[in-house]
């Protein structure tokens, strides 16, 4: 279900510029999918091509969700930026992604 609903939103928001927060958030969540059905390789491609669009948005909310995504797959690099912009952005707490 998640990988139907995140691939309709990719295909729906097409290539424009004021779209990149939202397929930011769209590959994350394929991302995860894939990663809660054991396939970490098809998951990561995903989760940088997240990374890519929100950088580019300037979405950092959904940036910082993506690294924690990927730390959580043992890809730990931008885990301190994702703990910064958590933390300017006033974020307290998050839910956990349950992943294998």
């Amino acid at each position: 279900e998640a990988f139907a609903a995140a691939t309709d939103v990719l295909e729906r928001a097409g290539e424009s510029d004021a779209t990149r927060p939202l397929r930011a958030m769209a590959e994350r969540l394929l991302g995860l999918a894939e990663a809660q059905d054991r396939a970490k390789d098809r998951a990561l491609p995903h989760l940088r091509r997240s990374v890519e669009l929100a950088r580019a948005a300037g979405a950092d909310f959904e940036l910082a969700m993506t690294l924690r995504a990927l730390a959580e797959l043992g890809h730990t690099e931008g885990e301190a930026e994702a703990n910064e912009i958590l933390e300017r952005l006033g974020v307290v707490r998050l839910p956990r992604v349950p992943l294998p």
